[in-house]
């Protein structure tokens, strides 16, 4: 167990993600701040509201809750700038398509032109699987009302 500069009330420890609950207010927010040295080392030191320390209290299971909330609340955004790791992700799904098109592409096309015909491919690509869906959905129709018919 770690040594802990607060009363025992005043926090709660999670030794499993290393966290110490710290119940927060603004005075131990800006001493925190500005303290070169970790208070508990090992430990990441998190501040709470009053209430949400009481309900840490009362409430084994709100950590887990208030720590789905902060995961949500770290997810990022539709629009906020990509990582590397999205990127090179990105990549290696759009590089392979990239290269097919442009190695059917005639000689002297630019990336531009790749792009464009890249688009339209796309275009009739998913034309073609709506078309394939839609017969196949026909197909097993027909299929279903022929036994029906043959039944009766």
């Amino acid at each position: 167990m770690p040594n802990i500069p607060w009363s025992q009330d005043e926090y709660i420890l999670d030794e499993k993600e290393k966290t110490v609950w710290l119940r927060g207010n603004f005075m131990r927010s800006m001493a925190l701040h500005h303290r070169t040295d970790d208070p508990v080392p090992g430990y990441q030191v998190k501040l709470v509201a009053p209430s949400t320390m009481e309900k840490l209290k009362n409430d084994p299971e709100y950590l887990d809750q208030l720590k789905q909330t902060i995961k949500e609340q770290q997810m990022p955004k539709k629009n906020d700038p990509l990582t590397l790791e999205e990127i090179q992700a990105a990549s290696d799904t759009f590089f392979p398509l990239f290269n097919e098109v442009y190695s059917r592409m005639p000689d002297g096309s630019t990336t531009e032109d790749t792009l464009k015909v890249m688009e339209s491919i796309a275009k009739l690509g998913h034309r073609t699987r709506a078309d394939k869906l839609l017969d196949e959905k026909s197909i097993a129709f027909g299929f279903n009302k022929d036994k029906e018919d043959n039944e009766a």
